[in-house]
């Protein structure tokens, strides 16, 4: 409203006026959605340590010392190609055209740069997005047009999978019981 009017100094106060309350308000709004978070932050803490308290008194298993060394150690060449062999030759290849057999036929020309991707991903928690891809297939089971979905991932994607899983076969037994079981 202030600026509807024609411009003076009478108007240049109001207005330096109004601006300050305006900033007032707004100061006092953020103090209040502060005191609201943080009142909301100690009843969902509470309520964590009650959830936390009551799971003490289980005994759930955790990694320990050797497992955690074991998975961190580094990667070898004779880890990726014990991966490589336990993967069935000729399945269908990846987007980049290659499979298994492949890199098992050319295995020394291709194993430093395998492992170098291996341990890349280790390191950096990623694969490069071409890696990264996969086809997703239906394949039909029956006659009756009943599809089974396959998905064509690249061997290397499938061997730094394969890797990963062959570190946790030796830790899983330790953290998982017997009477249970995947549905």
């Amino acid at each position: 409203m202030v600026r509807q009017q024609v411009p003076n100094i009478a108007n240049l106060s109001d207005e330096k006026r109004l601006r300050h309350e305006l900033e007032f308000f707004l100061d006092c709004e953020e103090a209040l959605w502060a005191q609201k978070s943080r009142y909301l932050l100690g009843k969902n803490t509470q309520s964590v340590d009650m959830i936390f308290g009551k799971l003490q008194k289980y005994d759930i298993p955790s990694l320990q010392q050797n497992h955690v060394d074991i998975l961190n150690k580094p990667f070898t060449f004779e880890e990726c190609h014990v991966a490589l062999n336990q993967m069935k030759p000729d399945g269908a290849p990846g987007l980049d055209g290659f499979n298994v057999r492949f890199y098992r036929t050319y295995w020394e020309t291709l194993k430093n740069d395998v492992l170098s991707m291996v341990k890349s991903f280790f390191d950096d928690g990623f694969l490069l997005n071409h890696m990264n891809k996969s086809y997703l297939m239906l394949i039909p089971k029956t006659t009756a047009p009943d599809f089974r979905p396959i998905s064509l991932a690249n061997v290397s994607y499938k061997l730094v999978t394969k890797v990963l899983c062959n570190r946790l076969k030796c830790c899983l037994p330790d953290l998982i019981a017997p009477n249970q079981s995947a549905f």
